[in-house]
């Protein structure tokens, strides 16, 4: 053989091994990828919106995206785009944030988008509504204007999408905008979809208060704790949120208010603060949060720290419902108590708050048939049983279906796990022998013995339902569902809604039993029409209720 078959046999051997030696999917074709296509409008008018952000998010993978600006024409390309499912999210200044699914509820999350290997997916269309703006001033009872009050426009909370990472909404009402008065007293509540929406005026007690540093985070010296002038106020001019007037705001709107806030009468709330074995803890911090819907989400606290023999004062505090909290940090451990109050006519004095490390509750969770989380990550929640209190316990769920409540302090509380899919809901919960739904989860000071087992069915119950008046339709109608049952320790995935413009709700996941299904006009409509019906696991009920129709 002459040299040069020599040298192509050996080059042949070279290629030969190289292919036997090299990983198979290094040869394989690479995944096909996809392309969407699409325009972002003015909802008013259809003119292209240039600089329009959008957002293409997988479902699958928190850590993959992709986002682009449209042009001129509001045009957009996502281009070599990994299969998956996704969501598109559309931004722009003073537009109302658009999503690929949403329907007529602008607070809706939207669906998902699923692509297929090589799919091209064109003529996506994002119709982007104007938001509105509330401006408006804070004044005090003379007409002078009063700085460091949160203003927030308040909507009902079952308008709000879920998430798996806030416990489900205990509140009716929920903010989704605040902005903080000036030295003028001045506010301005921008971005706001058009709608109706309830204002709370919250003072902070700290005059130098601005959107800056709300949002960024603030402090101070517990002797230096804001002391405030006036009570949670609602729009117009009451402390009672029954008597709150709603705010309709258009397409486009910019309108202006006036609140008027009222001193009240305040007084004294004092007691002690001991450990475990019952001394006096000094140094421990206090403060008091009100229960009020509206101040739930605000920074409104009063503080005040223990004294040598455990006690604390906190004076300036406005009547109404609040929840004490005293903590201590020791041994890189944080040591926490609550204890409900209720301020009317007098001082508060007396009180005792014992200090105990948060209790921890391991769990375990068995999922029956298809019943199964959503993507990304469940949690169990469980929550006073009572509306009095702010603390909570949360646990994520592991790979192992395992978790670990934590953040617990005594008391009673239910349970809830999220995010469910389709129509599954929590079956049992046992602790040992205890039937934990039935008598609530009764945590003590200490880890109880035992673990918490979870059992989820798929089969959970829905139904579906119209509310009419002179046989016509009414959107806007809220309606709220109850099990008539004894169960403590059970919380309904979703327990409140608001018709459509068909006048139509839907509530999913329902445990078999016997419910009552209330509704109203509106907010403050005093004409209150309730039905009753049964459902079993798997049904999906049908109900018309009639605001005009008699008991």
């Amino acid at each position: 053989m002459d040299s040069i078959g020599k040298k192509c046999v050996w080059s042949l051997a070279i290629y030969l091994n190289l292919l036997l030696l090299t990983p198979p999917n290094v040869w394989a074709e690479p995944p096909q990828t996809c392309t969407l296509r699409g325009r972002v409008v003015n909802a008013v008018g259809n003119q292209p919106l240039k600089n329009a952000r959008v957002q293409l998010k997988s479902g699958d993978d928190p850590k993959r995206f992709y986002n682009v600006i449209t042009d001129a024409e509001g045009q957009f390309t996502f281009a070599q785009v990994v299969p998956g499912t996704y969501r598109v999210l559309v931004r722009h200044n003073k537009f109302v944030p658009g999503a690929y699914g949403q329907k007529a509820d602008v607070f809706s999350n939207g669906g998902l988008l699923t692509l297929k290997p090589g799919d091209e997916v064109k003529d996506l269309l994002f119709r982007l509504v104007p938001t509105a703006a509330i401006v408006g001033q804070v004044v005090d009872e003379d007409g002078e204007p009063v700085p460091g009050v949160e203003v927030q426009a308040l909507v009902k909370a079952s308008r709000l999408p879920t998430s798996p990472d806030t416990p489900p909404a205990s509140a009716s009402l929920a903010p989704i905008r605040t902005a903080v008065t000036n030295d003028l007293g001045q506010f301005r509540l921008f971005g706001l979809p058009p709608g109706e929406y309830f204002l709370s005026a919250v003072d902070s007690g700290m005059p130098e208060l601005s959107d800056q540093n709300l949002s960024g985070g603030f402090g101070y010296e517990i002797a230096d704790a804001p002391q405030p002038k006036y009570p949670p106020t609602y729009y117009p001019g009451t402390a009672n949120p029954s008597q709150a007037a709603k705010v309709e705001v258009r397409t486009g709107d910019e309108i202006r208010i006036e609140f008027h806030l009222r001193r009240v009468e305040t007084y004294q709330v004092s007691g002690r603060v001991l450990d475990a074995n019952g001394h006096p803890v000094q140094g421990a911090n206090v403060s008091i949060s009100p229960d009020d819907l509206a101040t739930e989400f605000s920074s409104l606290r009063y503080g005040g720290e223990t004294d040598s023999a455990g006690r604390f004062e906190i004076a300036g505090v406005a009547p109404g419902n609040y929840s004490v909290d005293a903590s201590r940090l020791e041994d890189q451990k944080q040591w926490m108590a609550e204890h409900p109050v209720t301020v009317s006519a007098d001082d508060v004095t007396g009180l005792e708050l014992v200090l105990l490390p948060p209790v921890k509750v391991p769990g375990h969770i068995t999922f029956q048939g298809s019943a199964s989380l959503q993507t990304g990550r469940g949690i169990v929640w469980l929550q006073p049983v009572t509306d009095r209190g702010h603390h909570f316990g949360a646990g994520e769920i592991r790979k192992d279906n395992t978790f670990t409540a934590d953040g617990l302090l005594p008391g009673t509380y239910t349970i809830s796990v999220t995010p469910l899919v389709g129509d599954a809901y929590l079956a049992s919960a046992h602790l040992g022998m205890i039937d934990v739904l039935k008598d609530g989860m009764k945590v003590g000071s200490t880890t109880p013995s035992g673990t918490l087992e979870l059992v989820i069915s798929p089969n959970g119950a829905s139904i579906e339902g119209v509310v009419i008046k002179a046989q016509k339709p009414v959107s806007g109608a809220t309606v709220h569902i109850e099990i008539n049952n004894s169960e403590q320790g059970r919380t309904l995935a979703k327990a409140d809604a608001e018709t459509d413009q068909y006048g139509q709700f839907t509530f999913h996941a329902l445990p078999p039993g016997k419910y009552s299904i209330t509704a109203k006009e509106d907010e403050q409509s005093e004409g209150v029409r309730t039905v009753s019906t049964n459902l079993d696991e798997r049904q999906h009920g049908k109900i018309t209720i009639k605001l005009d129709e008699e008991e």
